[in-house]
């Protein structure tokens, strides 16, 4: 195998601000559904995502992602250059990373993933634990479409929509799992379970999370000050891939083959 699982125990959550906010981010891009049958069916039409994560009331974005799937494979392109580019390749069963900075690229089989993720549940026993990452929570049906899931200091509300066409809540939840299983592989990844199961719930009603709302609680500073943090997102669908995203996967093919390979293991995050 090639990945090792690094879980983070509660003393090593985030507690300042700006590292609590990319927290956070992280499980809101992490919409991620759960289950080995859905990562191992491929959808061939294509599909083109953009995500945008807000934070409070901000008006502008923290941050955005272009997601698109061509031929089988998902090309997730983040705003922020200093992000990895990621190509979740289903019918070669790798992921890559690009980085763009380095000039480097990694990469793990989707078999070590499904495998990481099994592990990475399996290991954490502890009820305290398991009900801080919201592992054993229970997805609430609103109305509307609305969807709740609420664990330790986190509450999540997701309005939920029905695509335009109705394979793409499968495509867009064959992404979101691998994704998902992405972040738990990573040294760094919180592992995003509550997240999993809320998104294994939108993927049986064939509908995606039109919006989500996240508020967590947490504690910041030196003298612990409780706060709320809140970020938002918003995730459109479509068929059409602008060109200048068509020009980004050809850009990645030609990545994929100049940069040096460095071993997942020994990739610095």
């Amino acid at each position: 195998m090639t990945g090792n699982l690094v879980m983070i125990p509660p003393n090593r959550l985030p507690t300042n601000r700006i590292d609590v906010i990319r927290f956070v981010t992280i499980i809101v891009l992490a919409v991620y559904a759960c289950g080995s049958n859905l990562a191992g069916q491929l959808v061939a039409n294509d599909l083109f995502v953009v995500t945008e994560v807000y934070q409070g009331e901000q008006p502008e974005p923290v941050e955005i992602h272009e997601i698109a799937m061509v031929e089988g494979v998902f090309y997730d392109f983040p705003s922020k250059d200093d992000q990895p580019w990621t190509l979740f390749d289903l019918p070669q069963s790798r992921v890559v990373l690009l980085d763009r900075k380095r000039k480097q690229r990694t990469s793990i089989s989707t078999e070590d993933l499904i495998r990481i993720t099994a592990q990475a549940d399996a290991a954490v026993t502890d009820p305290d634990m398991r009900r801080r990452f919201g592992m054993d929570g229970v997805v609430e049906q609103g109305s509307a479409g609305e969807l709740h899931l609420t664990y330790d200091q986190t509450r999540y509300q997701v309005h939920a929509a029905t695509p335009e066409r109705s394979e793409w809540a499968l495509q867009y939840g064959q992404f979101v799992d691998w994704a998902c299983r992405l972040n738990i592989a990573r040294p760094r990844g919180v592992p995003p379970f509550a997240r999993m199961r809320l998104n294994e719930a939108m993927t049986r009603q064939g509908v995606y999370p039109q919006r989500i709302e996240v508020e967590m609680g947490r504690k910041i500073g030196v003298d612990p000050t409780p706060v709320i943090v809140r970020l938002s997102s918003r995730t459109t669908l479509s068929s059409t891939i602008n060109p200048e995203t068509r020009k980004r996967i050809q850009e990645a093919h030609s990545m994929r083959v100049l940069f040096a390979e460095i071993p997942w293991d020994e990739y610095e995050y």
